[in-house]
């Protein structure tokens, strides 16, 4: 059987002066052949941010073979004035079956994030698991989230995200909470749930 796990952040928006653009993102990745994946980061940020202009992420595999930097694949058309979808793709080949964490740090956060403390000084953070099995038949591809991550929430208001996944290989998807993440993939600090609510979030794992 084989296991996925695709993790995105989802953060609240707020006007920053400066270099402070990233809302959300997630890691997918496509099999290829052999050991070789293709590889795409999809990053939803601040048009307007002088942080936008910056064109190239640094991704790792989490393979030992260190880190890349790609250059940006795909701009999408703005979803709203200050939400716009940015894409890099790329092809890497692993060095054989096993756990593989793949990740993207990024220093441009959104600011005004209530459970982060200092939210603008805390690296933006996504990891996608890649586990290459043992026989090379199996061809492994992540879940693809149809929705975007950018919704709105109403204080005091039911709030519903339906991420849209859907597995290419036909494998059957759980869910959890996640909490977001920062420098080297630990918890961001002073991350919690809202106080005022600690008991009324959850996720239904089917």
């Amino acid at each position: 059987m084989k296991y996925f796990l695709v993790i995105f952040v989802f953060l609240a928006t707020s006007l920053e002066l400066f270099a402070t653009h990233n809302r959300a993102g997630e890691i997918t990745y496509k099999y290829i052949s052999g050991n070789t994946y293709e590889i795409t980061v999809n990053i939803f940020s601040d048009p307007t941010s002088p942080a936008f202009r910056r064109k190239e992420i640094v991704i790792n595999y989490g393979d030992g073979t260190g880190s890349d930097s790609i250059p940006e694949t795909i701009v999408f058309p703005k979803i709203k004035d200050n939400i716009q979808k940015r894409s890099w793709i790329v092809q890497h080949t692993y060095p054989g079956p096993g756990d593989y964490t793949i990740s993207v740090t990024d220093p441009n956060r959104n600011g005004g994030v209530d459970n982060i403390i200092n939210s603008t000084s805390v690296p933006f953070y996504i990891k996608s698991l890649l586990r290459i099995g043992q026989l090379s038949s199996l061809a492994n591809n992540s879940p693809i989230l149809l929705n975007d991550p950018i919704d709105d929430a109403c204080f005091g208001q039911l709030f519903v995200h339906n991420p849209g996944a859907v597995d290419p290989d036909g494998d059957s998807l759980a869910y959890r909470l996640s909490p977001s993440f920062g420098l080297g993939g630990k918890i961001a600090p002073g991350y919690q749930y809202p106080s005022s609510a600690p008991n009324a979030i959850f996720v239904d794992p089917i």
